[in-house]
């Protein structure tokens, strides 16, 4: 009977170390899910973000009337964190920071039910998002908004989420982008073709001067032109060369000004 009774507890106790065992090799699987699940959630938004389309539809849309958005058109924008919604190029909302309980289950579908407080199985996420201008009027060639995203996730089954590791923060088209927010950095625009024209043609320099660039404003300045400027001989010669001075060498038809 002691025998029978050993074995028993002996049993259970070895069904209870797989069974813990079991249970820690499922946490650990979901963990791994949930944390890869979000990692591509923050980049499918941050793809959304990065977006023309969407983001065209995102800044002209009504809802974001208070968004402020219109002075990056004039390039007059003041500091200070706003609010927006973000909007794919149907004009489906991604996100909205005035309903709390707007959120995302892990696949990025829109959901009504996100609750922090008593976390639903399916709308587990949301992002909420702010943006300001990346650099002051009076030094910038041209401002581009600076966007932040912040993850909020809540999940009824304990799973551990650091979620300032999906916080989005870049500033839009001052990395490598399109050709038209390239061409709109340098304060050009797209011709019909498609191709940026810069705002460089018939640019008064004055007499004896040439464009040397543009200042911080985009503006033309000019210089003293080093000779440049006259590039005609005398009649009977011909233009061979330049000296160390940048003005136009000249020589008789057939001469080598080298005398060889």
């Amino acid at each position: 009977m002691v025998a029978v009774l050993v074995s028993i507890v002996i049993l259970s106790f070895g069904i209870y170390i797989i069974s813990d065992y079991m249970n820690r090799i499922y946490q650990n699987e979901r963990q791994a899910y949930v944390i890869k699940k979000l990692e591509i959630l923050k980049q499918s938004m941050a793809g959304f973000l990065r977006n023309d389309a969407s983001w065209q539809t995102t800044i002209s849309s009504s809802e974001n009337n208070a968004a402020g958005f219109q002075c990056l058109a004039t390039n007059s924008c003041v500091g200070g964190r706003r609010s927006f919604v973000l909007l794919d190029a149907s004009g489906q909302q991604l996100s909205n920071s005035s309903s709390p309980s707007f959120g995302m289950d892990l696949n990025g579908n829109p959901c009504s039910q996100f609750n922090k407080t008593k976390p639903d199985l399916v709308c587990v996420a949301r992002f909420d998002y702010e943006w300001e201008p990346d650099c002051p009027v009076s030094t910038c060639l041209k401002q581009a908004p600076r966007i932040f995203g912040k993850l909020s996730f809540a999940f009824p089954i304990a799973v551990s989420v650091n979620t300032r590791n999906f916080d989005i923060d870049f500033a839009r088209g001052k990395e490598v982008g399109t050709v038209g927010e390239t061409c709109a950095s340098m304060k050009g625009r797209l011709n019909a073709s498609g191709k940026c024209e810069l705002p460089l043609a018939g640019v008064p320099c004055g007499t004896a001067k040439s464009m040397n660039g543009l200042d911080q404003q985009g503006s033309i300045f000019c210089e003293d032109s080093p000779g440049y400027g006259h590039l005609t001989c005398p009649t009977g010669q011909l233009p061979v060369g330049m000296n160390s001075s940048g003005q136009i060498v000249c020589a008789q038809a057939g001469n080598n000004p080298n005398g060889n």
